[in-house]
């Protein structure tokens, strides 16, 4: 709607999701207003518990000895390794 706000009024009834369909402009942009307000506060909250993982598993890394083995390393190690076999030089 913030790209082009006149397109509520421009777009027959057909093009519109269902629940837009046979309601006046203003309606229409309520539903509109209220479903972008929807979006803003989901994509916050989105942020938020992301922030909230990304320090967890900072946490949880700081708990870890440094040299101790994880996923991420054993692959690196395997991956190399198999470079290696087929004649890559890391």
């Amino acid at each position: 709607m913030a790209k082009d706000g006149g397109f509520l009024g421009k777009a027959a009834d057909g093009e519109l999701p269902a629940e837009l369909r046979g309601k006046s402009i203003a309606e229409k942009q309520a539903v509109v207003a209220a479903k972008a307000d929807e979006r803003a506060r989901l994509k916050s909250e989105i942020a938020r518990l992301e922030a909230a993982r990304t320090q967890h598993l900072a946490s949880e890394q700081a708990k870890r000895a440094p040299d101790a083995p994880s996923l991420e390393t054993e692959m690196k190690k395997t991956t190399t390794r198999a470079a290696a076999n087929k004649g890559y030089r890391p």
